[in-house]
């Protein structure tokens, strides 16, 4: 992961880990958004924090788990890209939001 395009910095303690990456053009958080929505679209949880993206597996987690998180996070990275905002619309009308409280033509998603 530290060698993928807009990767800041790696830094865990434990089982614990967070990727930092770095800003998209459309503003801060966008692109950790991005990633998060492409993680969850392919059955990963990861937290956002901005542009952080953590990972924090229980502790009965399997190595198979934690290769399995490593690899969806990487590829969510690379299909970020650039994310200029299209790829978080179509990861999100990808999903289903059946008790969503959020309409797709809401302001806050339309602003992406």
């Amino acid at each position: 992961i530290r060698d993928l395009p807009n990767v800041v910095g790696i830094r865990s303690l434990g089982l614990a880990a967070a990727v930092e990456l770095s800003p998209s053009d459309k503003g801060a958080g966008q692109r950790g958004y991005a990633v998060f929505l492409e993680c969850l679209k392919h059955g990963v949880l990861v937290r956002s924090a901005g542009d952080n993206m953590v990972l924090a597996p229980a502790y009965v987690v399997e190595k198979t788990q934690i290769e399995q998180m490593v690899d969806v996070l990487a590829q969510a990275i690379k299909d970020a890209g650039g994310t200029d905002g299209t790829k978080i619309k179509d990861a999100i009308k990808a999903m289903s939001f059946t008790n969503c409280t959020c309409p797709l033509d809401s302001p806050f998603i339309q602003n992406f």
